[in-house]
């Protein structure tokens, strides 16, 4: 395991000289997983150990990630003309504010009611595990089970996306120098109540790593002022001590040992729902859960048409594992989720769904990264930072297994931006 966690290091700083970027997707998907496995075998707090062979599958998803991230990179080198060809115009791509602006108000107005019953929980006392228990419940801004069923497909289908993918839009805008405030004070509204109402962190986790991630990108055309710098890196500080405050009101046990758990448990998790397919190949249906649950949603709403039995079944069991909760400990600790991106591929396939998932996932990064080093325009870094976030918690899930992904993508890749020649 040491040998694999040190060749996993090796390659990463191997990849930050060679593609001249630390946040790569090889550098993050190695560091990361160099991380979790030496946690991992530590077997700290308890922690139950982790069969061999599955860290097996997870080393040998780590390597098809690399080869196919290679793969395409090389091709995408050997097509770089030596000659370069200069084009008679710039291409730009704009955010389209107007409509941006529109999604963010209906998500606010949305958004709200959720938000202040959460400020009254917090008045009368109570905490983010109350606020978060709530959303469960279905008094949220993630879950409306007891609204209409209209409130509840735009829920689905537009809020959730929408505020999802409005921080990585807005904040890779932001660092543009046709940046929109409009966009920019909206969605930090929207950042507040989702913050407020959810009891969760992810969109600020997302729009920190947005954030970063694009101003590294982007910083090459930025001129900003010793005072505008500064401003950002108090911003960014208070960001991240929110985080860890709010942490710690959700841990229910000493913060160190929850910290170590979310990236330590993810290879027993794993291993623990590894059996649980039993006579089920999801053939893809499990890893792009998020892309055919609102087709097939739609289908059931507006025409009558049932789920397919098949999708069904894998469809329920990709939710258990975020509903069911698990001892992962011998003193009895508990835990959801976490079951890691290999789990949804070896639903999927088996060991042959690890290889190939994650080899066309690593081509998949690897194509988007060139684009947005070469062209480096907004709507290429937008994906690319996109794309990474879901490579950050791969540890959780497969990215486009939940809706709010999945339809966010599609709003950044084919609705957000518009394209603009300007003849040189």
């Amino acid at each position: 395991m040491n040998l694999v966690i040190a060749f996993l290091i090796l390659l990463s700083i191997v990849s930050k000289k060679l593609l001249g970027k630390i946040f790569n997707p090889i550098f993050v998907m190695n560091i990361l997983w160099a991380l979790i496995l030496f946690l991992s075998s530590l077997n700290l707090y308890n922690l139950f150990p982790t069969p061999d062979h599955i860290y097996k599958y997870i080393i040998i998803g780590l390597v098809s990630y690399n080869i196919g991230f290679l793969l395409i990179y090389t091709f995408n080198m050997s097509l770089n003309s030596p000659v370069r060809v200069i084009s008679p115009f710039k291409v730009f791509f704009d955010i389209r504010e107007n409509l941006l602006v529109v999604l963010c108000v209906v998500s606010i107005i949305f958004m709200i009611p959720a938000a202040l019953n959460s400020l009254g929980v917090i008045i009368s006392g109570g905490g983010s595990e109350e606020i978060r228990t709530m959303n469960q419940q279905g008094i949220g801004v993630y879950s409306l089970k007891n609204s209409s069923s209209i409130l509840n497909s735009l829920n689905i289908l537009i809020i959730q996306p929408f505020t999802f993918a409005i921080t990585t839009v807005s904040f890779v805008n932001f660092w543009s120098d046709r940046r929109s405030k409009k966009v920019s004070y909206l969605t930090v509204i929207i950042l507040v109540l989702s913050v407020l109402g959810s009891g969760g962190r992810i969109l600020l986790l997302n729009s920190i790593f947005s954030l970063v991630i694009s101003f590294l990108f982007m910083k090459k055309k930025l001129s900003l002022s010793k005072k505008v710098k500064r401003r950002l890196i108090y911003l960014v500080t208070i960001v991240f001590l929110f985080i860890i405050v709010f942490s710690i009101t959700r841990a229910s046990g000493h913060f160190k040992q929850t910290i170590y758990y979310y990236f330590a448990m993810p290879p027993y998790m794993f291993s623990t729902w590894e059996k649980a397919p039993i006579g089920i190949m999801g053939y893809g249906m499990a890893s792009l859960n998020g892309l055919l649950f609102p087709i097939l949603y739609l289908f059931k709403n507006i025409i009558g048409v049932d789920f397919p039995q098949y999708f069904q079944q894998i469809y329920n069991l990709v939710q258990s594992t975020d509903s069911t909760w698990v001892t992962i400990t011998a003193s009895g600790s508990n835990a959801n989720a976490y079951v890691s991106i290999f789990w949804f591929l070896l639903v999927d396939g088996g060991i042959f769904g690890i290889i190939t998932g994650m080899i066309l996932l690593g081509g998949i990064l690897s194509q988007s990264f060139c684009s947005a080093v070469n062209k480096l325009n907004e709507k290429s870094v937008a994906i690319y930072v996109y794309l990474l976030n879901g490579i950050f918690f791969s540890f959780v899930r497969f990215p486009f297994v939940t809706t709010y992904y999945s339809i966010g993508f599609i709003f950044i890749l084919l609705i957000v931006y518009r394209k603009t020649r300007i003849r040189l």
